[in-house]
């Protein structure tokens, strides 16, 4: 928790730029308490989007267009930080509270967890009581390795349990809550158990249930996370004077002394970013260069194409009667894309076509970009190649260097049919399957999805596999006919339904959490004292993990600029920090 300095400045008194390497939850939380602030802030993200693992983008599909993510996500109760945000950001009414947290197994009957509303020891009682998975007697037979569970201390777990493996421990636990709650929640690490360290594992387990009063309550999206948190959270820091790029990769940091001087950027190839419609007639929208769109319209019978970056800030601009206007900051633009009014001073850029009509953002230089501190918030492959092109610290290099990443996952999103039964939930953790691990059905959860699945009677419905093991990976292609035949065996209904479009992805891109590795994991600070680190990679004392550990780092990133500027940190809420029996 973040102690309130009387004597600290609520602003930054004077100019201060910080570079924030990585647009993901960890990099956009940086950013955003740095500018609330006063600092100016100049946010960098090699995607084509923001929001790392809750961007999302368009696809065509059955002659409609949908929103795609990464993934579905829960935000859960103890989530202090990123749900204070979401709070500031004013997207909390698009959340919306489950009921029930629901696991389907593979040889018993479907178990149904509910939020808690106490503390252990009286929500673990609560849910003895409620699964005919656990039993009393086995708390007692599970000995000291049930202790440990019990007893998580930031220090002594790890010094203890780091250099065991989350498998090796769970063979001495009690069988039934191993395969109800610990094994399901210890696979959304994306870490097989057999290389998942028990000690980040005992962490885990103590953030999401045993730590918390909130049990495993959680909310949900009522729309896709680009358009309800993504976007909400790139607009604020547009309206705090913040620049957002996309497409733009970083190479390397310059260092003069101990400290960053400046960030490089890539030399930039051509890309296309939208095609000129044959019948065009109207102005309207063709493509997207990252979150900017690109628009097209006729001038004097021929095609003329523009990027709709607000030329004052770069916010994105909107179709308008009278042209474009910029929603951050009143400006307008007529339909040739001339300003007429607010603060923009220039025209919007245009864009060059080729003959055959495809529209293209031409080559740029690499860049320099000065700043005061860096806040490094990519996720792990990103830092190590960013570190290792540095002139830093051989030190941080080395334990940079030693990161890993979980295995595979893969993520199909199905439109079947046929629905899944009325009576199902919109999600469910899947146990005891060779490779499904979640159910999300999104004519349950997304306004867009129950429109067009009421429509069509159509069903949608997306499925995870988490830290797929190298014997089991066949490819993506396998994986999918995989996946697809065990989501008919886990809901019987759908057996015999008929895939009517799909999109599926296998990526690599977690944090891997390896046997042995806390102990040289970076922290937020490092030997470049302006040099910061953020993501759910970086070592911390607090339990936190997933998308609150890129929040709450992004936080403690920001929270060490602040400090050492004397300005006013941001508070950092946890939950409890050690086990009832530590």
């Amino acid at each position: 928790m973040a102690v309130a300095d009387p004597s600290a400045s609520p602003r930054f008194n004077e100019p201060f730029h910080v570079a924030v390497v990585g647009g993901g939850l960890a990099g956009l939380s940086a950013a955003l308490e740095l500018s609330e602030r006063g600092a100016q802030v100049t946010v960098l993200e090699a995607a084509p989007h923001l929001g790392g693992k809750l961007g999302g983008w368009s696809v065509a599909a059955l002659n409609e267009r949908f929103s795609m993510e990464h993934g579905f996500h829960g935000f859960f109760s103890q989530y202090y930080n990123l749900n204070d945000t979401l709070r500031r950001l004013n997207a909390t009414p698009n959340l919306r509270p489950t009921t029930a947290y629901p696991i389907l197994f593979a040889d018993r009957p479907e178990e149904r967890f509910s939020a808690s509303s106490h503390f252990f020891p009286l929500n673990m009682l609560a849910l003895y009581a409620r699964s005919p998975s656990l039993h009393w007697r086995s708390i007692l037979s599970s000995g000291p390795r049930m202790q440990a569970l019990l007893a998580y201390d930031p220090i002594k777990t790890y010094a203890a349990f780091d250099g065991v493996s989350f498998a090796e421990l769970s063979a001495s636990l009690d069988p039934g809550l191993y395969a109800a709650m610990l094994l399901p929640f210890a696979k959304t690490t994306l870490n097989r158990p057999e290389r998942l360290s028990a000690a980040h594992a005992l962490m885990f387990m103590h953030f999401y249930f045993l730590g918390n009063p909130e049990g495993l309550g959680y909310r949900v999206t009522d729309g896709d996370c680009m358009t309800t948190v993504v976007a909400p959270w790139a607009d604020r820091l547009r309206n705090n004077g913040a620049t957002v790029r996309v497409q733009a990769q970083v190479t390397g940091l310059e260092v003069s002394g101990d400290k960053v001087s400046a960030v490089r950027l890539a030399q930039n190839s051509e890309r296309a970013v939208g095609s000129i419609p044959t019948s065009l007639s109207e102005a309207c929208e063709i493509g997207r260069d990252g979150d900017v769109p690109i628009f097209a319209f006729k001038e004097n019978g021929r095609a003329v194409a523009v990027r709709g970056a607000c030329t004052h800030m770069g916010c994105p601009v909107r179709l308008s009667s009278a042209g474009f206007a910029c929603p951050c900051h009143g400006g307008l633009f007529d339909r040739a894309g001339v300003p007429t009014g607010g603060p923009p001073k220039l025209p919007l850029v245009r864009l060059p076509i080729r003959s055959d009509g495809v529209v293209f953002v031409p080559a740029a230089q690499g860049e320099r970009i000065a700043c005061d501190a860096v806040v490094l918030a990519s996720d792990v492959r990103g830092t190590r190649r960013i570190v290792g092109a540095s002139p830093l610290s051989e030190a941080l290099k080395a334990d940079v260097s030693a990161l890993t990443e979980a295995e595979p996952y893969v993520v199909v999103r199905f439109w079947l049919d046929r629905r899944p039964a009325a009576d199902r939930s919109e999600f469910y953790t899947v146990s005891g399957y060779t490779l499904l691990d979640s159910i999300a059905l999104y004519d349950r959860l997304q306004g867009e999805y129950r429109s067009y699945c009421d429509r069509t009677g159509h069903g949608v419905v997306e499925l995870h596999a988490y830290g797929v093991a190298p014997e089991l990976d066949r490819g993506l292609e396998h994986n999918t006919r995989t996946l697809f035949a065990e989501l008919q065996q886990a809901l019987p209904e759908l057996r015999g339904s008929r895939i009517l479009h799909q999109e599926a992805m296998q990526q690599s891109n977690f944090s891997g959490f390896a046997l042995g590795s806390h102990a040289r994991r970076p922290r937020t600070t490092t030997p470049h004292s302006n040099l910061f680190l953020a993501g759910d990679w970086v070592r911390s004392d607090l339990p936190i993990a997933l998308m609150e550990g890129a929040v709450t780092t992004g936080r403690l990133a920001a929270n060490a600029i602040l400090r050492s500027r004397g300005v006013a940190e941001v508070t950092i809420e946890t939950v409890a920090d050690h086990g009832v029996l530590a």
